[in-house]
Parts: structure tokens; C-alpha cells; sequence
């Protein structure tokens, strides 16, 4: 059994006097994939950012690495090993995509053989086809893929991807599962969360689901596949 990366404890989050997460619990391992699931709304944008710091939490535990990330500023819980792909992609338009993707390179995990630019090319090739293009002159599925790459080039130790294919069309959005299947079997523990059910449970490790800032189910990729009835209750399915 791999050891613990992130522990969240009894979680609560408010926004101004209004309470978002109500105590919220998960655990995700070294090398482990977890999907995050839930009808819009429903807490889980908040979750990731309580865990990076952009929120802060008030009530609870968030340990990483060992160590207590809670109250720590966002750019310190980066650089202990935690990266996002946000919803939104983010990337930097008045940079070229060999730009946007060096500027970030970091060996934070230590890894032996880390994640480069160069290493990126090969994952998603028509990147480098286009390293000279500025940012805002990409398709939304190129923007994307930089954005993959560029969470990737720091190396860390667990990678956040909220809503990776949300808006993309169908081949593009293929083309990130398999790469992100690809980034899985390399051994980087991924928080995915994305309305594909599907591709979750059939990428994932084991699934959380939250309904009303609250973790509504938890179980196996395995159970939830085999559990149509599971898509319905909670997400609309």
C-alpha cells in the first residue's frame, strides 16, 4: 500500500457568513488517481480551493506530504508539490507556448527522470507544432494541452485538474483522456474532476461524490461503474 499524500479532515468552508463545505473527508495515495464528482454547485471548486490555499478553510486538517498545509499561503503549497490544470486554462496569452511551458519547469518531486518541455512535445505533438505561437493564438484543445503541460513541467507530486475537457470536442476531449491515462501509468497521483462519468470511472482509482458541500458517496471506480443507479442519484447521470 503506497503512503498517504493528501489527508483532508472535517473541512468547512465559508464564503463571507455563507458555509460551503461542511466538513469534508478524503484521502488520496501516492500513485493514486481519485475522481471528483458532483452536480454544479455542489462544493467541489471550493474543495480544491480550500486545499490550495486560494480559500482558506476554517475548520479542519489539510495535511500534504506530512505536512500541515492548512493557513499556508497558495505559492508555498505549490511549491511542496501540488499543481492545478484550472478550470479556465489560465495560460498566459502574450506568451508563446515554448515560453509558457519553460518559464514553469521545476523538478519539485525530485524525480529521476522529470517532466520538460521536451517531454511534453511527445505527449501532445501538435504543441510542438505550435511552440511559437502566442497563447491566445491556440484552439481552446491546444490551450488545454498547455495547460496540462504546463502543471506538469513543475514535477509535482499530486496534480489537480478541474474540468480538464469541459467545452471540448470530442476528439480533443479523447485525446486528453488518453493523455492523462498516459500521465496516470508514469505514476503522478491526479485529482480529476469532470462531468464524464465514464472516462472517470474508468480512469480513477476510486470516485468521491459531494452533494451539498458534503461527501454524499465514496467507493471503488469498480462499484460506481457498476452502479448505474448511483449516476442518477447523484449527478444527473
Amino acid at each position: 500500500m503506497s503512503e498517504s499524500l493528501l489527508n483532508v479532515q472535517g473541512v468547512q468552508t465559508f464564503y463571507g457568513s455563507s458555509q460551503i463545505l461542511f466538513g469534508v473527508d478524503l484521502t488520496i495515495r501516492e500513485r493514486e488517481v481519485m475522481g471528483l464528482l458532483g452536480r454544479n454547485g455542489m462544493g467541489k471548486t471550493t474543495l480544491i480551493r480550500s486545499i490550495l490555499g486560494l480559500t482558506q478553510a476554517k475548520v479542519g486538517r489539510i495535511e500534504f506530504g506530512g505536512h500541515d498545509i492548512l493557513g499556508m499561503k497558495p505559492y508555498t503549497i505549490a511549491q511542496k508539490g501540488l499543481a492545478v490544470v484550472p478550470e479556465g486554462r489560465q495560460i498566459f496569452p502574450n506568451l508563446t507556448v515554448d515560453e509558457n511551458l519553460r518559464s514553469f519547469e521545476d523538478n519539485r518531486s525530485q524525480s529521476a527522470d522529470p517532466w520538460v518541455t521536451e517531454k511534453v512535445y511527445e505527449l501532445f505533438p501538435r504543441l510542438k507544432e505550435r511552440r511559437q505561437n502566442l497563447g491566445n493564438q491556440l484552439s481552446g484543445g491546444e490551450q488545454q494541452m498547455l495547460a496540462i503541460g504546463r502543471a506538469l513541467v513543475v514535477n509535482p507530486k499530486l496534480m489537480i485538474l478541474d474540468e480538464a475537457t469541459e467545452g471540448l470536442a470530442p476528439l480533443i476531449r479523447q485525446e486528453i483522456w488518453s493523455c492523462l491515462t498516459h500521465i496516470k501509468q508514469q505514476g503522478m497521483a491526479l485529482i480529476v474532476v469532470d462531468k464524464y462519468v465514464q472516462k472517470i470511472v474508468e480512469i480513477a482509482d476510486h470516485v468521491v461524490i459531494m452533494e451539498k458541500g458534503q461527501i454524499a458517496w465514496r467507493g471503488t471506480s469498480q462499484v460506481l461503474g457498476e452502479n448505474q443507479d448511483l449516476w442518477h442519484r447523484y449527478l444527473g447521470a
